[in-house]
């Protein structure tokens, strides 16, 4: 086996075995900043009136706590799956 080979077989291997840890990493992650981005907007929103097309709306409801929250339950209910 040639170089290359091999460190694809061992890329390929790790990436199988540690995929829901790097996965679950990358969600909390995510999760976590953008939970902290909703703190910001509300914390704006509250001492400086700040209702901003960007900061309040949309942006808060939608990106900063819907899609976090879907993420982390999707990553919840295949974290025994093997993918």
């Amino acid at each position: 086996m040639s170089g290359q080979g091999v460190a694809f077989v061992l890329g390929n291997s790790f990436i199988a075995l540690s995929a829901i840890t790097v996965r679950l990493g990358a969600t909390i992650l995510f999760a976590i900043f953008a939970l902290a981005a909703a703190a910001g907007h509300i914390q704006q929103i509250m001492c400086c009136r700040n209702y901003a097309p960007g900061h309040a709306g949309l942006t808060l409801w939608f990106f900063d706590i819907f899609v976090p929250g879907v993420i982390v339950v999707m990553a919840a209910l295949c974290r025994g799956e093997r993918v």
